[in-house]
């Protein structure tokens, strides 16, 4: 099962990592190709930019990222090819199953599925190529595995423009149909069906040994539980069970599986009462009074098992609750200002997807704060490693910001132009589509081979190169939005694709460069949803907000959208600063972490 320590820098590591690029276009083109088909879903299932944005970004997102912390633990304890070919074959079949969606619950629930099987992804990648290459070569071989995120991107577009248009010709009236499938459906169906084949083939592949990049020439013995320790983890993130996990201690384990058994049972009841009550409702309420009632509940059990006194002895009750609360209420508060802005903002008290944007969001963030205090308690090594080395801190926040914009442009960029110079869905398709992979590809090849030759003259070398990554992208990302013909919106399309993803590569080369192997994937992880829930649950849901708000206030649909997605701009002079500060830390970080492993 295990490869041989020779494969480092080898033949075979790069065909392991070409067949993990692979996985990554396929883990993006199953995302992206929301993109090109949201105009068609908008006008079949009724609904505004803002809920568009969410079905990209927050319904993905907010599970992706949640999913993702015991994922990445599980890729840390197991075999990661696994992990990783399991999740393949899960996020596959809930994107063929998107193409029978017939409203917006049902196609919200399929793109759950997605976010939850496409975190199984990430972490196990990163930390196989971390033991596959070594640190000098580390940063060019993550950039070459990121630009499956250009390439699949390409490719949904190159496949989702002409099945539009085809399946338009061949049906005018999509209720001629086979199965009554509109367009966009039928697209959901071609991509999302030869991801469930690929999942055998990733199964091939030889896992590589823990650390053996740096030296170690024999695997460490497997978790003899690895399941029980990524399910305990899982649920000790979800809202309720979190605080039984943080004050119970020993009787944690058992609490765990009374609460287990509580949620499957309430949600069972809940998921019956929407059935039989309105199976079409934005908001599921049944669900919402479920998840109430056993969080309710659940906080009541903590607090019996807090005053039993059987929680570990390191554990003080009354100070993880104060810290929980306090930090659910700001969340809370958060998450309601948010809900007003973009009411106040759209003119629209009932705008769908408001209130379940900012409440998922606000879940997702208040399940990631208890997780984050639970691994203060439970991992004091991980935590410490992951929130109080600076660098990381600073790369924590640096290019997540950025990602708002890449992935906010990324989504809207093809409506962009569809909106400003009504191109049909093919060319537009086609030519971004190839655009996205061919400029794509070359940013993450340029951005990681940058960061390797300045990171021989540089400490900071990898910091630089994600500063030119940001200083590109602004003028020819905006200059991409305001070109008056389709021309020259092509070429600065392909000069902005070209400079965006150039950070991506020297970001998780550095965060793997300062941990230890064993916390690769689950630090990844927590890097990974810092991305996620800056950058994909806020960046087109944002956008597609203003949108809605500059055409409320009158502007036409092509101008609202073009404004909408220009002045997020600004947030990368944010992400340029803290990248900057860490070219000042970085060095005394790595000196640190070598003398931690020496």
């Amino acid at each position: 099962m295990y490869a041989d320590p020779s494969t480092v820098d080898s033949g075979y590591a790069k065909y392991v990592l070409t067949v993990l690029i692979v996985i990554y276009m396929f883990n993006f083109i199953d995302r992206q190709i929301l993109s090109i088909l949201a105009n068609d879903i908008k006008a079949d299932l009724g609904i505004s930019d803002a809920e568009i944005g969410f079905l990209y970004g927050t319904a993905f997102a907010v599970f992706y990222a949640i999913f993702g912390i015991p994922l990445g633990r599980l890729s840390d304890l197991w075999v990661r090819k696994r992990v990783i070919a399991t999740g393949l074959g899960f996020w596959s079949l809930m994107t063929a199953l998107s193409g029978f969606a017939r409203n917006f619950g049902m196609l919200s629930t399929f793109r759950i599925g997605v976010g939850v099987g496409e975190a199984s992804a990430g972490p196990a990648a990163y930390s196989m190529i971390a033991d596959y290459f070594k640190p000098a070569k580390r940063a060019t071989a993550m950039a070459l595995y990121s630009s499956g995120i250009y390439i699949g991107s390409g490719i949904a577009y190159m496949i989702g423009g002409p099945v539009l248009d085809t399946w338009k010709a061949w049906y005018p009236d999509p209720s001629l149909a086979p199965l009554g499938l509109a367009g966009w459906q039928v697209a959901f169906l071609a991509v999302g069906i030869p991801g469930i084949l690929m999942a055998f083939w990733v199964n091939t592949l030889k896992e590589p040994i823990r650390g053996m990049s740096e030296g170690v020439m024999e695997p460490a013995p497997l978790h003899p539980h690895p399941f029980k320790t990524t399910f305990t983890e899982l649920l000790a993130i979800f809202p309720g069970i979190n605080i039984v996990s943080l004050v119970a201690g020993k009787a944690r384990n058992k609490a765990l599986k009374y609460n287990a058994c509580l949620a499957l049972a309430l949600a069972t009841v809940a998921l019956v009462l929407v059935y039989f009550t309105n199976m079409n409702a934005p908001l599921l309420s049944w669900p919402l009074v479920a998840i109430a009632v056993y969080t309710m509940l659940t906080i009541a059990q903590a607090l019996l098992l807090s005053l039993s006194k059987r929680h570990s002895e390191n554990v003080q009750p009354g100070k993880v609750f104060a810290v929980n609360l306090f930090g659910a209420l700001i969340i809370a508060l958060v998450a309601y200002a948010c809900f007003l802005w973009a009411e106040s903002a759209t003119g629209n008290r009932m705008l769908p997807g408001n209130i379940i944007q900012w409440s998922a969001l606000g879940v997702g963030v208040y399940c990631a704060f208890t997780w984050a205090q639970s691994m203060s308690i439970k991992l004091p090594e991980v935590f410490r490693t992951m929130f109080r080395t600076p660098t990381l801190v600073l790369v924590g926040l640096a290019f997540p910001i950025m990602s708002f914009v890449t992935y906010g442009t990324g989504f809207w960029a093809i409506p962009h132009v569809q909106r400003t110079f009504e191109v049909s869905n093919s060319e537009v398709g086609m030519v971004m589509g190839l655009t996205a992979a061919g400029a794509g590809l070359m940013g993450v090849a340029f951005g990681g081979w940058l960061a390797d030759k300045l990171r021989k003259r540089f400490v900071s070398g990898r910091m630089i190169a994600g500063i030119v990554s940001g200083v590109g992208a602004v003028p020819t990302g905006l200059m991409f939005l305001y070109s008056d013909d389709i021309v020259s919106t092509y070429i600065w399309y392909f000069i902005f694709v070209f400079f965006k993803p150039i950070f991506l590569g020297p970001s998780y080369a550095t965060v793997t460069d300062l941990v230890p192997s064993h916390m690769r994937g689950m630090i990844t992880a927590v890097y990974l949803m810092l991305m996620t829930f800056i950058g994909l649950a806020l960046g087109p849901h944002v956008m597609g907000v203003l949108s809605a708000s500059y055409s409320y206030a009158g502007m036409g649909s092509a101008e609202a959208l073009q404004t909408a997605v220009a002045w997020p701009f600004i947030l990368y002079g944010v992400g340029i600063a803290l990248a900057f500060m860490a070219c000042f830390t970085i060095k005394k970080d790595e000196a640190r972490f070598q003398t931690a492993q020496a």
